[in-house]
């Protein structure tokens, strides 16, 4: 994801914990929030229609897209409740509902640092009156 704030570029690589992310929402019923964390991590609209995934040379796997000031105001809104504490207690749970699925070694760590980056860097858009741009690289 990428916001601009002033003078410099905010830039966040949140790796691949957007699904363990939801899972761990999933496992203590927060269905709620798993929807916003989905909604920060995938845009609303496209940035440019003409080049979904980016102008060659710099395409990125996947469509570019963004949300309007509005939405990232919405979003920070509903990531400030994200109940970080909680989630990083889930492992269990996420492993038993994902068997076959790859956790990170250090889940407590790795749900406290990607969900506090989440936040975060919401908040600061948001405080900002920035829009927000997402892709997968």
């Amino acid at each position: 994801m990428s916001l601009d704030i002033s003078e410099n570029d905010a830039f966040a690589d949140f790796d691949w914990s957007p699904q363990v992310l939801y899972w761990s929402l999933y496992a203590i019923n927060e269905a709620d929030l798993a929807a916003v964390v989905e909604q920060a991590f995938d845009g609303a609209e496209l940035l440019n229609a003409d080049y979904p995934d980016g102008t060659p040379p710099h395409q990125a796997y996947s469509e570019i897209t963004m949300h309007q000031h509005d939405t990232v105001k919405k979003i920070a809104t509903e990531l400030s409740r994200l109940p970080i504490a909680s989630m990083t207690k889930t492992c269990a749970s996420v492993r038993a509902a994902h068997p076959d699925r790859e956790l990170p070694n250090d889940f407590p760590a790795y749900i406290q640092q990607h969900a506090s980056a989440l936040v975060k860097f919401y908040a600061a858009a948001s405080e900002s009156d920035q829009v927000v741009i997402t892709w997968w690289d």
